[in-house]
């Protein structure tokens, strides 16, 4: 499809964007391995201190991001055990932690964030990868996978997994850039879903939709908010367990770090229609 930088941070390298002939998913070709990857997320993309800025601006849209991630997860559950993947420095999770209604959990690959994280919430933050994570199967009410499923090297097996690790009746909610968004049209090579070469996927809707039915999720919402980007929450239908609802949403909010290019095109909204459905079984 094309070839790209990284805009975000500025380090050197060209990485190619392709699709795959046969399902029509998007990927970065060839794909770094994690020793060479990493350097790419060091400084301030994850920042501890994230919480901690100064600009009134980036607090206030921190601030709508994470409580809009509240009300989408606590419309469909409110309390339980969550359990969020990637978790950086827990903006989500304080947030949270203030309805003193969930046990909370916390995994984040980068081992240093992971404990500050801890120290600075008091909540267990795992420093491991959601892959290698050992955690109980049927344990979670609530998985949430903000930005991530983009960043991992085997998204099928993510889904798959989290399926396991939820209750009967649990909800996986995870976020997505969307590739149907008006900013991708706008700006093309330069979308800020793209973000070469972090994001190793990209899901057009049909091939996200596809790969969660066959993780044995059902759709049941999908709605819009201005910041192109696609939340999805599952749920287990009622009775043994065969399958999970699956609804999708776009949540304003940002995560990580924005120069002002990407601000502008996070401005543009997306379009997409409020709908639910349910895949048969």
């Amino acid at each position: 499809m094309f070839r790209g930088r990284d805009y975000l941070k500025g380090l050197p390298g060209e990485f190619a964007v392709v699709r795959c002939k046969t399902c029509g998913l998007l990927f970065q070709w060839p794909q770094l391995p994690w020793e060479h990857l990493r350097v790419y997320y060091e400084g301030e993309y994850h920042a501890p201190l994230l919480r901690y800025t100064s600009s009134p601006l980036r607090r206030m849209v921190q601030r709508v991001g994470v409580l809009k991630q509240r009300w989408y997860v606590e419309r469909f559950c409110r309390g339980g055990h969550l359990l969020d993947v990637g978790c950086g420095s827990g903006l989500f999770l304080e947030e949270m932690q203030h309805s003193g209604r969930w046990h909370l959990m916390g995994l984040e690959p980068d081992a240093d964030v992971a404990a500050i994280t801890q120290e600075q919430l008091g909540i267990p933050v795992v420093p491991h990868l959601f892959e290698q994570a050992t955690i109980p199967p049927s344990s979670q009410d609530v998985i949430t996978l903000w930005h991530v499923l983009e960043h991992v090297y085997a998204p099928r097996y993510v889904l798959h997994k989290a399926w396991h690790l939820l209750k009967p009746g649990g909800y996986l909610v995870f976020a997505v850039p969307n590739y149907e968004s008006l900013s991708r049209l706008l700006f093309g090579r330069h979308w800020v879903g793209w973000d070469l070469p972090r994001h190793l996927f990209v899901f057009p809707r049909p091939v996200l939709h596809r790969m969660v039915d066959e993780a044995r999720f059902h759709l049941v919402d999908r709605r819009c908010f201005l910041i192109p980007t696609i939340h999805l929450v599952t749920r287990s239908i009622s009775g043994p367990r065969t399958g999970h609802r699956l609804c999708t949403g776009l949540l304003a909010g940002c995560a990580g770090p924005m120069t002002p290019r990407w601000s502008a095109q996070e401005s543009f909204p997306s379009r997409c229609s409020l709908n639910a459905w349910e895949s048969p079984r």
